[in-house]
């Protein structure tokens, strides 16, 4: 499948320039021919020429498509690019970071946010041998492939700062409370789980359309958000923010900064529906 085999509306071919990904390095092409289709990215701003282009694919076409292109480092870095900062504002408006003593990162793909924690003993995890390869070559700090929920710490090791950000909206409820519950037991007492994930706006806007066809099908609204993390963190902010560009609202997001709940059993699933939020944007 290429993304020029598809036509628009009214029977219009799409003949962008494209960048190909190729050993992480980027060269622009005009790409006229079918071939090759899900190792090009759009030359443009990110996600919305993405999306222009894949308007006539079915979702799991599009799924397929953009999975494809982000697993390319120098793509999700150009992706990431014109919001990273912007994403971890709220974290570093709350928190003096510098004094974090061991960090986890959870879903830290190539590093996106490890720049910020040189002081700090830090950890990053990811299922992408890709991202992490890369994250290891760029930064020379710990990083493993491996999915959260089999991560094993040393003994007696424990996190002061644990960070996911932009990770559960890829995860459905059921085993986003798994790892809750994991990253739980793995945060000291004195420490703080720090969370930032897309929010599903209730109104039709530019924000809705970017967050139903973005990679992750869980996009949830703050309510939500704030009713799963507290199954397992007792809530110290939760915090409605704005990603824009141009003056545009592209994304919205919310910030949970939470403490672990310490009790003798597990919290029952069921507690996601009889808890509620109310911080709209």
């Amino acid at each position: 499948m290429s993304f020029s085999s598809r036509s628009g509306s009214g029977g219009k071919r799409y003949w962008p320039i494209f960048w190909q990904c190729k050993n992480n390095q980027a060269s622009a092409v005009d790409k006229r021919s079918g071939s090759g289709g899900l190792s090009w990215v759009v030359i443009g701003v990110g996600v919305l020429p993405v999306c222009a282009i894949l308007q006539g694919y079915t979702k799991v076409e599009r799924m397929k498509v953009l999975s494809a292109v982000m697993n390319q480092v120098t793509a999700y870095r150009l992706w990431q690019a014109p919001f990273a900062a912007k994403k971890l504002a709220p974290v570093r408006r709350y928190n003096d970071i510098g004094k974090a003593r061991r960090v986890l990162d959870v879903g830290c793909g190539p590093g996106s946010n490890t720049e910020y924690f040189n002081q700090s003993d830090y950890l990053g995890l990811d299922w992408s041998q890709t991202y992490i390869d890369y994250a290891r070559r760029r930064f020379s700090r710990d990083f493993i492939v491996t999915d959260v929920c089999s991560y094993q710490p040393p003994p007696g090791v424990l996190y002061d700062f644990i960070l996911v950000n932009s990770f559960f909206h890829h995860i459905d409820d059921e085993n986003s409370l798994r790892i809750l519950a994991k990253l739980r037991d793995l945060l000291t007492e004195d420490g703080y789980i720090h969370i930032l994930d897309l929010i599903m706006p209730d109104d039709p806007s530019i924000a809705r359309t970017l967050a139903r066809w973005d990679r992750g099908d869980f996009p949830r609204p703050v309510e939500k958000w704030r009713a799963m993390f507290s199954v397992n963190f007792e809530p110290v902010v939760v915090e409605p923010y704005l990603l824009t560009a141009l003056g545009v609202t592209l994304w919205k997001m919310v910030y949970f900064k939470g403490r672990a709940i310490k009790t003798d059993g597990r919290r029952q699933v069921a507690e996601l529906q009889d808890r509620g939020g109310n911080a709209p944007v």
